[in-house]
């Protein structure tokens, strides 16, 4: 009865329900049988096996992937392949497939009803894969996306067009802080393998394959693996070092699977640009609407007077701010008008409050 509610007691049981269990669950092997009466998967097990809770926690399992309020956006095919099921076979996928069809628009315990006449479809019949011991293969996470563009968190930046990417080494850093961090990911297969199963040895080596930095990595059976470097890794390197590299990934003690190499690389060192500032504000029509909105007039002559570029927020917005007192006020307006000059613009822009 407790495994049929759940953790903290999460689904509720009718006395009805409970007295037409226990009424038509009696015995080890029929309790398991009767268990769609309470809301749990059919469990097979034979006459002289001995109960097993751990067949109910199964079978509760297999109720919230398939069944539960949290899988109800996936299609049927998709609640499946989550549950990882162990070498079901062809006739055991259609089943239930089509079971899962049918059951999106029955209550709970009609649905579970119908699987009394599936006996393959039942909780030992089917079979969850266990945690697996055993890597097969590595797989890195792109440093680009699906637009070309180089993701954040890889910690490169793209200078030229056609040219590797570049990790900029600000040699002040340990003065102002801003230190460079290089990020690689990657994934492993089985997607199941189980934490601390294996460690990796992720390995900064130049063109000419001598090695820069390396780190042990033992496996975390997140959704992927990552190793992350930073100046510290680089120490050894002149100011005026200009180097080709790349990074390797592999397996400690397995030399079964394929090691893996990331894309090309230059490390140097240098002032990394400036990163963008955020603006917030609301969206407004024009810049001049922003400029309504100060209350200083010398303040809206420079800014309609200005000829410098403006800095840039993160969202590509043009960024104007002053502080009045205690209240600050942000007007910023899209890239593609950079400049302010004399004769206006028209352009989408934003004004706001709180910095």
């Amino acid at each position: 009865m407790k495994k049929a509610r759940g953790f903290g007691q999460l689904y509720s049981i009718s006395p009805w329900q409970e007295f037409d269990y226990y009424v038509r669950g009696r015995g080890a092997m029929s309790s398991r049988r009767a268990a769609r009466l309470l809301g749990l998967w059919p469990v097979r097990a034979e006459e002289d096996e001995s109960f097993d809770t751990g067949a109910l926690d199964i079978s509760r399992l297999f109720v919230d992937r398939l069944l539960g309020a949290a899988a109800s956006g996936q299609t049927p095919s998709q609640r499946i392949e989550a549950l990882r099921l162990l070498n079901p076979r062809e006739e055991q996928r259609v089943d239930l497939e089509r079971f899962l069809h049918s059951a999106a628009t029955r209550p709970l315990l009609t649905s579970l009803e119908n699987l009394v006449g599936c006996r393959h479809l039942w909780v030992n019949e089917l079979k969850l894969e266990g945690a697996a011991h055993v890597i097969q293969a590595i797989e890195l996470v792109p440093w680009r996306t699906r637009q070309g563009k180089l993701a954040k968190w890889s910690g490169l930046i793209q200078e030229a067009q056609d040219e590797p990417p570049v990790l900029i080494l600000d040699p002040k850093a340990d003065a102002n802080g801003n230190y460079a961090k290089l990020e690689l990911r990657w994934k492993s297969r089985p997607d199941n393998l189980e934490k601390n199963a294996v460690q990796y040895q992720v390995t900064i080596v130049t063109d000419m394959n001598e090695e820069l930095a390396s780190r042990d990595v033992p496996h975390s059976a997140k959704k992927e693996e990552k190793c992350r470097f930073t100046n510290d890794d680089f120490a050894g390197l002149s100011d005026d070092a200009l180097i080709n590299a790349k990074i390797v990934v592999s397996v400690i003690g397995d030399d079964s699977v394929a090691t893996q190499e990331s894309d090309e690389f230059i490390i140097r060192f240098g002032t990394p640009p400036d990163k963008a500032t955020g603006g917030a504000g609301k969206v407004v029509r024009t810049f001049s609407e922003g400029l309504i909105e100060l209350d200083d007039r010398d303040m809206v002559t420079a800014m309609a007077s200005a000829t410098d570029s403006f800095p840039l927020d993160s969202k590509g917005y043009v960024v104007r701010a002053r502080r009045n007192g205690a209240r600050a006020f942000a007007c910023s307006v899209r890239r593609w008008f950079t400049k302010w000059n004399r004769t206006g613009c028209r352009a989408t822009a934003r004004s706001g409050g709180g910095r």
